[in-house]
C-alpha cells in the first residue's frame, strides 16, 4: 500500500504585498457612485475547482451568512483546470460537513473571462494560478491575491488531490487561518457602513444551513487552456478519505 506525502512547494521569488495598502485602494475604487447598489464580487481559484476551492467558497459564505452580509456579496469558485460538471471532492465534502457547510450542490466549473472581468477581488491557491490568470488576462492585475496573503504569508495552499484526509484537513486549516486573520481587512470591500467588528473566533463554524450550499454553476465554454503540463483529460477524481 502506498504512503503519500505532499510535494514540498519549491521556493519562488515573491513580490512585496501589503494586504490593509491594497484593500485601502480597492475600497476607494469599488465604492464610486455608479457602483453602489452592486455587490462584492468574489471568486475563488483553485485547479480542479473540487477540493479547496468549494471549501474556500464554503468558508466565505459561512463567514458572510453568520454576520448577515450576504446580500452584499456575491462568491463564486473556480477552476484554471476544472474537471467541468464533478461534485466536490468527498473529503472536502465530508470535512466542510462536519463544521455544518453543505457543498453537496458545488458542481465543477472552468474560471472564464466573464469571471475574471467583473470580479472585484479573486483569491487564488497557487502562485501559478495568479501567473496563468495575469498571463490571459493581464487587465487583472491588481486584483488577484493568494488566499494566504490574507494573513499575509506568500505561499500557496497545498492541493490535497489524490492524497488522504490529514492532507484535506491541513489545507482547510490553513484556509481557516488565513481566512480569519483577514477577515477585518477583507471586509472593508463592503464598504465603510460595513466597518470591521473584532470577532473572538477567527474560524466560525456555520450552523447547517440550505442558504450556505453553493449554486450549481453550468460548465462555461469560455476557459484558459490546462495549466502547462496538465493532462488534456484528467483522471476521474479518487474517493479519498
Amino acid at each position: 500500500m502506498s504512503t503519500y506525502s505532499l510535494r514540498p512547494v519549491a521556493p519562488q521569488p515573491r513580490r512585496r504585498f501589503s494586504l490593509s495598502r491594497w484593500f485601502s485602494a480597492m475600497s476607494a475604487a469599488l465604492f464610486t457612485p455608479d457602483k453602489a447598489d452592486e455587490p462584492v464580487r468574489l471568486v475563488v481559484v483553485c485547479t480542479a475547482n473540487i477540493c479547496r476551492s468549494p471549501m474556500a467558497m464554503g468558508l466565505l459564505l459561512a463567514r458572510l451568512a453568520q454576520e448577515g452580509l450576504s446580500a452584499h456579496v456575491e462568491v463564486r469558485s473556480r477552476g484554471v483546470q476544472a474537471l467541468r460538471g464533478y461534485p466536490a471532492a468527498p473529503t472536502s465534502a465530508q470535512i466542510m460537513a462536519e463544521r455544518g457547510i453543505d457543498l453537496s450542490g458545488h458542481v465543477a466549473s472552468m474560471l472564464t473571462t466573464e469571471d475574471v472581468e467583473t470580479a472585484d477581488l479573486l483569491l487564488v491557491m497557487e502562485e501559478r494560478h495568479r501567473e496563468l490568470i495575469l498571463r490571459y488576462w493581464p487587465a487583472a492585475e491588481g486584483r488577484v491575491i493568494l488566499w494566504r496573503e490574507l494573513a499575509g504569508e506568500a505561499l500557496d495552499v497545498p492541493d490535497p488531490y489524490v492524497y488522504g484526509r490529514p492532507e484535506y484537513e491541513q489545507a482547510l486549516e490553513i484556509m481557516e487561518h488565513a481566512l480569519g486573520v483577514g477577515w477585518p481587512s477583507l471586509r472593508r470591500l463592503l464598504g465603510p457602513e460595513h466597518a470591521p467588528a473584532p470577532t473572538a473566533d477567527l474560524a466560525p463554524r456555520a450552523a447547517a444551513d440550505p442558504a450556505l450550499a453553493p449554486t450549481a454553476d453550468p460548465a462555461p465554454d469560455d476557459a484558459p487552456p490546462h495549466l502547462p503540463g496538465a493532462e488534456t483529460d484528467p483522471p476521474a477524481p479518487p474517493a479519498v478519505g
